[in-house]
């Protein structure tokens, strides 16, 4: 398809605001070392197409290639797990982001 990385990553997410599934996946396999915004707009695409047992699939790829979930990321995981009513996972998923700071452990409350 193309022979740039950074062209290819481009095409990926313009095809994932499209919601070309299958030209999304096209694209992504042209990246020799998709970056964690790739997976991403990949995953997100999954889930807006309602693929979301794709999206859980994606997700743990991505994680088995080292990248950590992000807070863009982390909603549209929720929504496959609670589509699919996968709570456990949605628990660890929860977890995942406490640890990685991605949420806070605790809210303030303040007293007027």
């Amino acid at each position: 398809m193309l022979s740039f990385p950074s062209s290819s990553s481009s095409i990926l997410i313009i095809y994932c605001r499209l919601r070309l599934l299958h030209e999304s996946f096209r694209a992504f396999s042209t990246i020799p070392s998709p970056s964690r915004s790739s997976w991403s707009s990949l995953i997100s695409c999954s889930v807006s197409s309602g693929l979301f047992p794709l999206s859980l699939s994606l997700f743990h790829r991505m994680r088995a290639f080292g990248f950590p979930p992000n807070r863009r990321l982390l909603p549209n995981v929720l929504k496959s797990c609670a589509s699919l009513r996968n709570y456990k996972f949605g628990e660890s998923l929860h977890a995942c982001a406490i640890s990685f700071a991605l949420i806070p452990t605790s809210i303030p409350l303040t007293l007027s």
